[in-house]
């Protein structure tokens, strides 16, 4: 594509193939042709519901150190994070553009937001994270731009919880925030009618599953992630 944009505008010579306007590799490995991106489906709102924690500054439950429910246990003190899950999908679903997820939250201190894709065997990569200070009662954040499929049988995880991985510089306040109203808005698209293209597998993708792998707390699901065709925008 390269060589054929220079002899192109260098040479002016016509071009012996059309190539897409876009062209994107996914989780998947697999490399598809669009004309803008990002392209998605349906946009949806699922809700995330009540959490709590404790912003600590220390690594949270993806290193098995916090606990798992949603919401404070009666004589239970509050993890470095909590973690909420979907129930399994039925079809493969890929989570497109920029992630965004807003919440009502008590408590001052900084806030990490990470989504993992959970196998049906435990192992969960996480594939987009964002944090910011609680500077608002409201707080709502973009997570990082992704293109991420999503497998049939996988839930999606989502973790909140104190800055405790990564190169973020932060200064954790050691108080108990409780969120509320917790509300993840994403972009959802099929992957069964992708246009394929040319390319190849890039080495850094395994480099990354690898290193981003981990196995999170047990717990039940609490939401649906609404299916691509279904005319509702959330499902409880």
């Amino acid at each position: 594509e390269t060589m054929s944009f220079y002899d192109q505008y260098l040479k002016g010579e016509k071009p012996t193939a059309a190539h897409p306007p876009y062209a994107i590799q996914d989780s998947t490995g697999a490399w598809r042709a669009q004309k803008t991106w990002p392209e998605a489906d349906r946009s949806v709102t699922v809700p995330l519901g009540d959490g709590v924690y404790v912003d600590t500054g220390k690594a949270p439950s993806a290193s098995g150190k916090s606990g798992e429910a949603s919401a404070e246990a009666p004589g239970k003190k509050p993890g470095a994070s909590y973690v909420v899950r979907s129930r399994p999908l039925d079809r493969p679903t890929r989570i497109t553009g920029t992630p965004r997820i807003s919440m009502t939250a008590e408590g001052e201190g900084n806030v990490m937001v990470k989504l993992y894709d959970v196998a049906e065997d435990g192992k969960a990569v996480m594939f987009d994270e964002q944090v910011s200070r609680l500077d608002a009662d409201r707080p709502a954040l973009d997570l990082k731009s992704a293109d991420w499929t999503l497998d049939s049988g996988h839930t999606l995880a989502v973790e909140v919880g104190t800055i405790g991985t990564g190169d973020w510089l932060d200064t954790p306040s050691q108080q108990t925030v409780r969120i509320t109203n917790a509300r993840l808005h994403l972009a959802l698209d099929d992957p069964s009618d992708d246009t394929p293209t040319a390319g190849e597998r890039a080495p850094y993708l395994d480099t990354y599953i690898s290193a981003y792998t981990t196995r999170l707390p047990a717990g039940k699901p609490t939401f649906t992630l609404p299916a691509l065709n279904d005319p509702t925008k959330s499902a409880p």
